[in-house]
């Protein structure tokens, strides 16, 4: 599992459809387009110069809000698709577009119990793109939100990024420090059987890092798949899962 404590640099004025981040992408959420099916993986670096890397089968990833002048905001991870380990070229098919839906209402970390629940008084997820042309909120209710598709390009390799604000529950004015959980799937518009399986992005706002680490351990093991589905997935993919700190 990678885990990410990168400082926010970058304003969310600054994220358009025409101009991607410009930094690193280890980290982010790798895709490949393996049977025909969408497949979250890890990017990585395998050794100094070597280029960026896909390993599939990664499914949690880490991200870190930050107050960006009153916003409670985060634009990690991001999603680039490129070589996988062992080949070299992209595998999302030219000229896609790829979506999302939201599956189910935030869910928050419960210290004392080290667990998740849900996020009470209830703050949500809203995901933005193309400077909040584009724009979904995460439920209240526990019900799945269809999102919004965005064009990946005309070669199959990109590297883009959402916006992601925490926003405070009904009533309240600021959202409450803690860890809180999103679980969505992904698609390539038009591409029948191209969605991915769930995946899950614990950001961490205000707590320390060990609970975030925490966090990321219980969804690990308690929340996705049971270890023989994993394998069946990994195998289908020829690789087995890493585990990255």
């Amino acid at each position: 599992m990678y885990r990410s404590t990168t400082a926010l640099t970058v304003s969310a004025l600054a994220l358009t459809l025409a101009a991607p981040l410009a930094h690193a992408h280890e980290g982010d959420i790798g895709l490949s387009f393996l049977a025909g099916r969408l497949t979250t993986g890890i990017v990585e670096i395998p050794s100094p110069g070597a280029g960026e890397f896909i390993t599939p089968g990664q499914r949690v990833f880490a991200a870190e809000f930050a107050d960006l002048a009153g916003s409670i905001y985060a634009d990690e991870p991001g999603f680039f698709s490129g070589p996988l380990t062992g080949q070299t070229d992209p595998t999302i098919p030219g000229g896609s577009r790829l979506g999302f839906n939201i599956l189910g209402s935030v869910l928050r970390w419960d210290i004392a119990t080290q667990s998740f629940a849900a996020a009470a008084p209830a703050e949500r997820i809203r995901i933005e793109f193309a400077a909040g042309a584009l724009t979904r909120t995460s439920p209240l209710d526990g019900s799945s939100v269809p999102g919004f598709s965005f064009d990946v390009g005309p070669t199959g390799g990109f590297d883009e990024h959402l916006d992601y604000y925490l926003d405070p529950a009904p009533g309240q004015t600021v959202p409450a420090a803690g860890i809180y959980l999103l679980t969505l799937e992904l698609y390539l518009d038009g591409i029948s059987g191209s969605t991915s399986m769930p995946y899950y992005t614990v950001f961490n706002f205000g707590l320390d890092e060990t609970e975030h680490d925490a966090a990321i351990d219980y969804v690990e093991s308690n929340i996705i798949p049971t270890p023989t589905t994993a394998l069946i997935l990994a195998s289908t993919a020829g690789l087995a899962f890493r585990r990255r700190r």
